[in-house]
């Protein structure tokens, strides 16, 4: 029953019969019979179709039904994973959510000698700001997610692997030595929903600035390199800064307070961790020496 239970996921979010064909490999006809034998075994209609299926309407039952799939479907991802532990091999997928900062910066390191420990898994990573990374973790988007800053969220748990520090950064050539000066620039920050948007708005608050010139940017690629061609200041990882190559001249301001925050993995409350996401669990305070 798993495989109608994977299909009816996909029909539901993608809300199309033809598509959920195409992306499993199926007809479509197995499809609708994949429906129809979830909706025989439970005795309620779970999709209200339109002739043609041409609009798909998920009923009450349904809602239900697709709630429950996404743990079941977890839960068999997970013991398929652990039940390879025991022909002593790590294998199968593990599916990472990162946040920027740390999907750009810090995860390529770490991953060049993970995926060396452990050649048979096959690692998927997708990157997005904090916000909607805890999203995809809270519905069982990915295996484990890596994120900048505090979890809030009572439904995910999470545990620190590593301390990271942010400082101010300016182009040399701006001038900008002093704390005053350095509130009276433009600043270059990220999107509402970021990590490294939340560290500094605290910054700001820390040091009693009031800012009223900013630049919104949606990666911290961008941010660099508005930095770089003079655009404003930006609170910036040492992690990043120290990508800067020597004829991207910068200055970091260190007499202003700095921000500290914490790296974090997260997983649902109340779900059992796989094998594959342990032994990355057991691998991150190895690698940023925790």
């Amino acid at each position: 029953m798993i495989n109608e239970l994977i299909t009816f996921v996909k029909i539901v979010e993608k809300r199309s019969f033809t598509k959920v064909a195409e992306e499993l490999n199926l007809t479509q006809p197995a499809v609708s019979m994949h429906i129809k034998r979830l909706e025989e075994e439970f005795g309620v209609v779970v999709l209200q179709r339109s002739k043609k299926q041409k609009k798909i309407m998920v009923t009450d039952a349904g809602i239900c039904l697709y709630e429950n799939a996404l743990q079941i479907i977890k839960l068999w991802q997970n013991t398929y994973a652990d039940i390879g532990t025991f022909a002593n091999r790590v294998r199968g997928t593990l599916h990472i959510g990162a946040t920027f900062t740390i999907g750009e910066y810090f995860l390529p390191d770490f991953l060049g000698s993970f995926c060396k420990e452990y050649p048979d898994l096959d690692i998927q990573v997708t990157i997005d700001n904090t916000e909607e990374i805890c999203k995809k973790a809270n519905n069982y988007e990915v295996d484990i997610a890596l994120v900048e800053g505090e979890v809030a969220d009572s439904k995910l748990r999470s545990t620190a692997f590593y301390t990271d520090r942010l400082f101010p950064v300016v182009l040399k050539s701006s001038k900008i030595k002093t704390k005053k000066q350095l509130e009276k620039t433009n600043w270059i920050i990220r999107e509402a929903g970021s990590g490294s948007r939340t560290e500094w708005e605290r910054f700001i608050q820390d040091n009693k600035f009031i800012c009223e010139k900013q630049l919104v940017l949606s990666s911290n690629f961008a941010v660099k390199e508005a930095v770089v061609n003079g655009l404003g200041a930006a609170l910036l990882s040492e992690k990043i800064i120290k990508s800067f190559t020597s004829s991207e001249k910068v200055n970091v301001l260190r007499d202003v307070k700095f921000r500290e925050r914490k790296f974090s993995w997260v997983i649902p409350q109340g779900i059992q961790a796989s094998a594959n996401t342990k032994v990355l669990l057991d691998s991150l305070p190895k690698f940023f020496g925790v």
